[in-house]
């Protein structure tokens, strides 16, 4: 296993951790100038590593797919689902008039359940809370794709950091490393205030997970009767 604090913040996310991968990119800048110089070159690598696993978190293609599944089984056709699918990402950005045109869509949707005779009140609070699971997943993409940037300029900080201590250590004669610093603390900060803000998410995500339970239930109950 790979070792060190970034290592440690690498495992922690994947666990879903946010407060012990924040704590764990704090020890990282803290000790970055009391590791060696191959310490440090390696504590920049896993943080690179650690932006593209974030990139790919942000990016992936199987999350809206697995959303565009569950708006079938509650009884949307191909078309509609993946129409809902797509203005769950920018309602997510927090874009104007997303959540409008979401709604609409939905409304559309259940309308155009039951052969035509509109959804029932189980099937439409379902979907509300199966829309609410969907955007929380949107959401934690959208901050992931933002601490993934925050990752990479932490990255190259301490690149730059190791390369200054590396032509003549810190003090006034070399004051890229001193830069360096800076812009390493700057970049973790943003990064905390990321990993807070997904842990919200996470927290309201968790919440909902019972509701999703019955929107399960609902859309088993809905295809049944589309099939029936």
């Amino acid at each position: 296993d790979e070792k060190g604090p970034v290592a440690d913040a690498h495992r922690d996310l994947a666990k879903g951790d946010m407060q012990s991968a924040a704590n764990d990119l704090q020890k990282a800048v803290d000790k970055f100038n009391q590791m060696s110089p191959e310490e440090q070159k390696k504590a920049a690598e896993q943080m690179k590593q650690l932006a593209q696993q974030l990139q790919k978190m942000a990016n992936n293609p199987q999350a809206q797919q697995a959303m565009q599944q569950k708006l079938q089984q509650m009884g949307a056709n191909p078309q509609q689902a993946q129409q809902l699918a797509q203005q769950i990402q920018p309602e997510a950005a927090g874009h104007p008039q997303a959540q409008q045109q979401l709604q609409q869509a939905m409304q559309q949707m259940q309308q155009q359940m039951n052969n035509g005779k509109d959804a029932t009140a189980k099937q439409k609070q379902a979907m509300q809370n199966m829309m609410k699971q969907m955007q929380a997943q949107a959401a934690s993409q959208q901050q992931a794709g933002q601490m993934g940037q925050a990752a990479q300029q932490l990255a190259q900080a301490m690149q730059q950091a190791a390369q200054g201590q590396q032509q003549g250590g810190q003090g006034p004669q070399n004051p890229q490393a001193g830069n360096s610093q800076q812009q390493m603390a700057n970049a973790a900060q943003q990064m905390q205030n990321q990993m807070q803000q997904m842990d919200a998410i996470a927290n309201d995500a968790a919440q909902q997970q019972a509701a999703l339970a019955d929107a399960d239930q609902a859309a088993q109950n809905a295809a049944d009767q589309a099939n029936g």
